[in-house]
């Protein structure tokens, strides 16, 4: 069972940081031999946490599945040398995937549960991507209020949105874009995280980038004050 690929890993991280991963002899292009074992050995780990649980192979891999995946095949890439972020996110998937293990969490979708069943786990841990610990810290009911809206989805519509997201690549086009272009992202964003948001500003002609320290991936709810501040500034307010 194959839970990622190479063009996924490229589609969240990008051409270059996997030239930088792999390229060990400096050839300038992806090592796609070294890349294929850290998928392989990324496959062989994932099946350990849920075999127990789930006949393997799976008739369907869930979106969710496909991106922890690549936080840990990127993990076992970076070798010696993975950032914080690198292992902050390789942390929470292996954090899933034992959840999983466990039994405390479902992979969506599973064996015909409701809504609520199949989608308010993986909304739970996705939680723990989307918002900085201080703010989960300060605001304990974040993670219940993401479940209340979101465990009333059809968890097939949940996996259809969440394939969208996976598969969709508008970088292409963003040379289109002509109107000014300012980009905010938070330091801790583990959704879309800083180097993705990097590459949406060096894109589009004049944009701008603006990192916020300590913040995760919404900044009008973690951090409102800066990034109107931010949004001010850009606009000449």
């Amino acid at each position: 069972m194959t839970y990622a690929v190479q063009q996924d890993l490229i589609d969240r991280f990008g051409i270059d940081e996997l030239v930088q991963l792999t390229d060990d002899d400096q050839t300038g292009a992806i090592n796609a031999t070294r890349v294929t074992q850290v998928l392989a050995d990324t496959d062989a780990r994932i099946d350990g946490y849920i075999a127990a649980r789930y006949a393997l192979p799976l008739s369907v891999v869930p979106p969710a599945l496909t991106v922890y995946a690549c936080d840990i095949a990127r993990y076992l890439l970076a070798k010696n040398v993975p950032t914080e972020e690198m292992k902050r996110r390789y942390d929470s998937a292996i954090k899933f995937l034992g959840d999983v293990g466990k039994g405390t969490l479902s992979l969506v979708g599973d064996n015909g549960a409701s809504a609520g069943e199949a989608n308010g786990p993986v909304v739970a841990q996705g939680a723990r991507r989307v918002f900085s610990p201080a703010y989960l810290a300060s605001h304990p009911d974040a993670i219940e209020q993401c479940k209340a809206m979101l465990t009333g989805i059809d968890p097939k519509a949940f996996q259809a949105a969440c394939k969208i997201l996976q598969e969709t690549d508008l970088t292409p086009e963003l040379h289109r874009v002509k109107v000014p272009t300012l980009v905010v992202c938070g330091e801790l964003d583990q959704a879309t995280p800083p180097d993705l948001n990097k590459q949406i500003a060096k894109a589009i002609a004049d944009a701008r980038y603006i990192e916020l320290p300590g913040c995760g991936h919404c900044p009008p709810l973690e951090q409102p004050q800066a990034f109107l501040a931010a949004i001010g500034e850009f606009v000449g307010l």
